[in-house]
């Protein structure tokens, strides 16, 4: 903060008339002193009459302040610098503001004329404020020396001191700044409300203040020269009382705390040194309380800054503080007071989501109630993501009342009905006799909703998740998920069905309870058109009605059906947070490939009185709860035989509805077996936002032109390269390089992956097309389309041996290429001679089993699952198997015989079973390629 000083005008020193005074500039941006007569409310009327003291600016009364100045120059002493006069400053005041700019004063010299003496050589200046001529401490000998001035503190005054400048003859002064020595120190006071709004009963009226252990002086050391700044020193040590009359108090004894943070009233302003220590101490006292209260402060204060402190009185007896800082501004501004919730955990500090997890009580909490949900549209079709709330309510809670006291108290209450700078303001009721107690004396679920306006339109709700602490358990395919659904109280049977969470319509954000649940606020409504649907805004302005009654051909809530509302954008690429999803900052809407292969992990505690299964994942032990669903009519299927949930996936095969899991008490159900209805209202888990499906990279040390695959899971492999990218040989010692692509390049850009063919072990076959589906393992996720990298994934849910194939296609249909994916246990290595080889043919889902040099077969089928593929010399795509262990007839149609396979019709879809062979003369190697299932000039080599 500076003071601009510019002094013009000057007179030559060989005049003999009496001096002029000259008229200099002086730009105040900051507060010297306190005026009393500016408006604050509410203020004392004995407060607002009282008289300016010393030093401090009063507009209203014309009062200037007293400067002391210290000249500089060559005049005393050959040991340039000296100060001028030896021992007494040159007097001058600040005058009065200038009407046509209210930041701009006169400085005048009052104790005696300045001239410059004739001299091309500019002298120099330093200033300071208050010029306290009777007061101890202002003498100070030349010496050549910097020299001290010692100037009081008395908590009305503010203290400045400038910096060293030049004049001359002609041109007057430069420009001088000043700074502060001290603080502005201003106080706010509120105490919460209880249940019926009234002021807290155990505090009373405010009956005194004080600051504890303020410096008493300020000693400012003058600049030895031009090079060096003002020293600033503080000494002593006292209490400052704020109740004493002649420092700047806006509080009578006996004055009432106002209620609420809204309501907040600047009772105490003082200007005074920053504390000795580095902590700020407030003594308070009040009629009710049975002592003293005594409030600290630690942050970094430093003269020049103001500070806003605002004090809120508990309901239970103790005090917190907010601390804002700003700089010094004009003494006509008041500082922009900007709470900081230092005292109310952010919630929303890391990320702003539709629900939060509570699970500490005696605790102040907040969030961003200017932003909905994450903030993110850009899945949703886009749209403001701003709000501006004008009412802040409950809008219901199902948390058991406490009882303190005899009284019955929420375990949530509000702070405000407004937000306080953009956050929602709450604290969470814990032991009024131990505000270190920080258990939950109530859990469950409370909804507070944004209106435009008190009692208008629903903006926005959030929901408030006090719960004990919410685990994460690791699951084997890579995903991070909560030990509970969300809303639950708890992760395992509690005799209250507190494992069952709340329910969702798919791609609301606002979650529902079951009408039967008596909760005020919560009860399921359903439109009086019982086909009618909303828009996502209808569907948010009234977040207690189920939308979506009665519409039975798309069996949804939306009039314009969103995939997206959950963050899915297809099979294969990992979900994006959405703005709608109702999940805690950090935590998603689960994938369906959470629950993906859920009938393989083992049953621990079976079922448990209906209430759930107790299953072990990866050795965490998971409960999923038998809580129903609530039917889009608003009727409720609450039974207790069967755990179903949402996940944010789409069916887009078949259903076009969301995959849900469902766990029933005869066991668990194929989860892509049931696409839910989107205006059912089913619960959710959520799982890590940071969590994916762990996904296999088969061609990881190398591509291939085989792949095999021992279990369940993600797989993918790099579809732009031909086998291993090797389209010639040098032969070891030669010279000449040998072309084997045959005119193909090495890499490829496909149009999509598509399944070519499948045969299982060689036995299961039987020329039914259900075989396909119970059979066929892979699944080719993002309809078989590479992604960016050039990898084609695919997912292995209903792991069965057996062999697939994959075609890479062309935009005409045409094949670029082929790959063998082999789905086997893993093969044992065999060691002969100097060689290692694999205990079975490529292909074959078993080995023989050896005993001694014998080799055994429990049955013909097994026998079947040892025969692997056969191959023509050269060519890396399989020709089917044997029809059968013995011979069996070689011909089919005049085509070779094999057993039992399925091709799929690349435009149609279609599959057909097949026991017969293609053949054709043979070809080049490109058309060997686009034909990789046609046995060339019907002669079949070694495997």
């Amino acid at each position: 903060m500076a003071v601009l000083v510019v002094a013009v005008g000057c007179l030559n020193d060989t005049t003999t008339d009496a001096p002029l005074r000259n008229p200099m500039e002086v730009r105040l941006w900051a507060d010297v002193g306190y005026s009393p007569n500016l408006t604050y409310s509410p203020q004392s009327a004995t407060r607002g009459n009282a008289n300016s003291t010393s030093g401090i600016i009063d507009p209203a009364t014309d009062t200037v302040i007293t400067m002391g100045m210290a000249r500089i120059d060559e005049l005393h002493t050959l040991s340039y610098p000296d100060f001028l006069n030896c021992g007494e400053p040159i007097l001058a005041e600040m005058g009065l503001p200038n009407p046509a700019n209210s930041y701009i004063r006169d400085i005048t010299f009052t104790s005696s004329a300045q001239f410059f003496y004739t001299t091309t050589d500019y002298v120099k200046y330093v200033a300071w404020q208050p010029w306290l001529p009777s007061e101890e401490g202002y003498e100070y000998n030349s010496n050549g020396e910097a020299t001290t001035v010692k100037i009081p503190i008395t908590g009305d005054s503010d203290i400045m001191y400038g910096n060293v400048v030049t004049g001359s003859q002609t041109e007057g002064f430069d420009v001088m700044e000043f700074d502060h020595a001290l603080c502005v120190y201003r106080i706010y006071v509120y105490a919460m409300q209880e249940e019926d709004g009234l002021q807290s009963a155990s505090w009373g009226v405010l009956e005194d203040m004080n600051i504890e252990d303020l410096p008493t002086s300020c000693t400012l050391t003058l600049p030895k020269d031009g090079s060096e700044e003002f020293g600033v020193a503080y000494e002593g040590c006292e209490t400052l009382y704020l109740s004493d009359p002649n420092n700047n108090i806006f509080f009578d004894a006996g004055d009432k705390i106002p209620v609420g943070l809204a309501n907040r009233r600047m009772v105490a302003k003082c200007v005074a040194a920053p504390p000795a220590d580095g902590v700020l101490n407030i003594g308070l006292a009040t009629s009710k309380a049975e002592a003293r209260q005594r409030v600290s402060i630690a942050r970094n204060f430093k003269a020049g800054y103001a500070y806003d402190i605002v004090l809120r009185f508990s309901n239970h007896g103790f005090i917190n503080a907010d601390v804002s800082v700003g700089e010094w501004k004009r003494h006509d501004e008041i500082i922009e007071q900007e709470v900081e919730v230092d005292m109310f955990y952010n919630l929303s500090n890391y990320e702003t989501a539709n629900s939060y997890i509570i699970n500490s009580a005696n605790y102040g909490y907040c969030f961003d109630a200017t932003v909905k949900g994450n903030g993110d549209s850009s899945l949703v079709g886009g749209g403001d993501t701003t709000l501006t709330p004008g009412y802040i309510d409950i809008l219901w809670d199902d948390t058991p009342m406490i009882t303190i006291d005899g009284v019955q108290r929420k375990a949530l209450s509000l702070d405000l009905h407004e937000l306080s700078h953009g956050r929602v303001l709450f604290h969470v009721q814990g032991n009024p006799d131990d505000e270190s107690d920080k258990q939950l004396l109530s859990e469950g679920n409370v909804v507070i909703a944004a209106y435009d306006e008190e009692g208008g339109n629903i903006l926005w709700t959030w929901h408030i998740w006090l719960t004990d602490r919410v685990k994460v358990q690791g699951y084997p395919n890579g995903y991070i998920v909560q030990d509970r659904n969300l809303g639950a109280i708890s992760s395992e049977p509690d005799g209250e069905n507190g494992m069952d969470g709340l329910y969702y319509q798919w791609g609301r954000p606002t979650p529902f309870r079951p009408a039967s649940s008596g909760i005020y606020g919560a009860v399921s409504k359903v439109p009086s058109n019982p086909a009618q649907v909303a828009t996502v805004e209808e569907a948010v302005a009234n977040p207690t009605t189920l939308y979506g009654s009665g519409d039975t051909e798309r069996n949804d809530w939306l009039a314009t059906q969103n995939n997206a509302l959950w963050g899915y954008q297809n099979e294969y690429t990992d979900l994006e947070k959405t703005m709608y999803d109702p999940c805690p900052p950090g935590y998603i809407v689960a994938d369906i490939r959470v629950w993906q292969n859920i009938a393989s992990y083992e049953k621990t505690g079976g079922w448990h009185d209906g209430s759930g299964v107790n299953i072990s994942v990866a050795s965490n032990n998971v409960w999923y709860p038998f809580q129903g669903s609530i039917e889009s009519d608003g009727s409720e299927n609450i039974y207790r035989d069967v755990s179903r949930l949402w996940s944010s996936v789409i069916d887009l095969r078949t259903t076009n509805e969301p995959y849900e899991l469902q766990y029933t008490a005869s066991g668990v159900s194929s989860w892509n077996a049931y696409g839910s209805h989107r205006n059912r209202a089913l619960p959710v888990r959520c799982v890590s936002a940071h969590s994916t499906a762990i996904v296999t990279n088969l061609s990881a040390s190398q591509t291939a032109n085989c792949y095999m695959v021992h279990r369940a899971g993600y797989y993918k492999f790099k579809a732009t390269v031909r086998g291993n990218g090797v389209g010639s040989l040098l032969p070891l010692g030669g010279t000449t390089t040998a072309e084997i692509n045959g005119g193909l390049s090495t890499t490829m850009t496909p149009a999509k992956v598509d399944l070519l063919w499948w045969q299982g072990d060689f036995t299961e076959v039987t020329g039914n097309r259900s075989d396909v589906d119970n059979f066929v393992p892979l699944q080719l996720l993002n309809n078989g389309e590479l992604d960016e990298d050039g990898y084609v994934t695919f997912y292995v849910g209903n792991y069965h041996e057996g062999n697939v194939g994959l075609a890479a296609y062309d935009v005409d249909g045409e094949i670029m290429w082929s790959w063998h994916i082999w789905f086997t246990d893993k093969p044992a290595d065999l060691i002969t001679g100097n060689y290692t080889l694999m205990d079975r043919f490529l292909g074959a889902t078993s080995a023989p089993n050896t005993n001694g040099s014998s080799i055994s077969f429990a049955s013909d089928k097994e026998r079947m699952t040892t025969y692997g593929f056969y191959y023509q010399w050269g060519r890396k795509d399989p020709i089917m198997g044997a029809p059968s262990y013995s011979a069996g007839s070689e011909t089919v149609n005049g085509k070779p015989n094999s057993s039992q396979y399925w091709v799929k019709d690349y435009m149609t879809g279609e599959w057909s079973s097949r026991t017969d062979i293609d053949t054709a003369d043979a070809a080049t190697i490109p058309v060997v390629v686009q034909n990789p299932m046609t046995l060339l000039q019907e002669y079949i080599a070694l495997r």
